[in-house]
């Protein structure tokens, strides 16, 4: 089984923490050795929303996914503080930090 497939489902089988929203995130070698290329793809709602929509002006599942992934990572979170939306999704991406939590993270 391919790794997207395998990482498909895990994402489909972490619907248990919640469905607010599904986000994944890759990590690739640039084609400068160091260069690092950060693929990041949020959508509403279950995983098959996040697999299923394509977007032209921002990263989608597609770009997450494409080339060779260094590291993968995924989140299906319920919402526990702030509204519901694809800025609130995770992975969050704040400046060079890539991640996810569960509950709530407060930085300045």
């Amino acid at each position: 089984m391919s790794s997207e497939k395998v990482f498909q489902k895990v994402l489909v089988f972490n619907i248990t923490r919640g469905i607010d929203s599904t986000g994944a995130a890759s990590v690739k070698r640039g084609l400068d050795k160091g260069n690092l290329q950060i693929a990041v793809a949020k959508e509403l709602g279950h995983p098959f929303n996040l697999f299923d929509i394509t977007r032209k002006e921002e990263q989608d599942w597609s770009d997450v996914m494409s080339g060779t992934s260094r590291a993968l990572l995924g989140h299906c979170r319920s919402s526990t503080r702030g509204k519901s939306s694809r800025s609130n999704a995770h992975p969050f991406w704040i400046s060079n930090i890539i991640g996810t939590h569960n509950g709530t993270l407060n930085y300045a």
